[in-house]
């Protein structure tokens, strides 16, 4: 019987991508906008709590199965079933995360009457 008694999990800085070239006169207010994505992912931010390297951590400690191949099995299946319950939440939070995300970029050159969604 093979057994998880400890585990590393970590959570790696959320990864940003922007498609707008350096020379446009938006890049700033999308960096600004992309970079307030990145804080919501901080504690206490609307974001914060998901995708929590502990959570999943203890998901997987005390998992068990007769072989490695089923353990490893088993882990696969806890974390993408995780993921997917993560997922879910981002897509859910994502109109406000996006609304918040637009105050902050709005307020940054160029800028216009109408804009985003702040």
């Amino acid at each position: 019987m093979y057994i998880i008694r400890d585990a590393v999990v970590q959570r790696s800085a959320p990864q940003v991508a922007m498609y707008v070239p350096s020379s446009s006169q938006f890049y700033y207010k999308v960096w600004i906008h992309e970079q307030e994505h990145v804080q919501q992912f901080g504690p206490g931010r609307i974001l914060g709590d998901l995708y929590n390297a502990d959570e999943l951590r203890n998901l997987i400690m005390g998992l068990s199965a007769p072989t490695v191949e089923q353990l490893s099995a088993l882990v696969s299946d806890v974390r993408n079933s995780y993921l997917a319950l993560q997922n879910l939440l981002l897509r859910d939070r994502a109109p406000y995360a996006e609304r918040e995300a637009y105050q902050v970029s709005d307020q940054s050159d160029p800028r216009y009457v109408y804009q985003g969604c702040g």
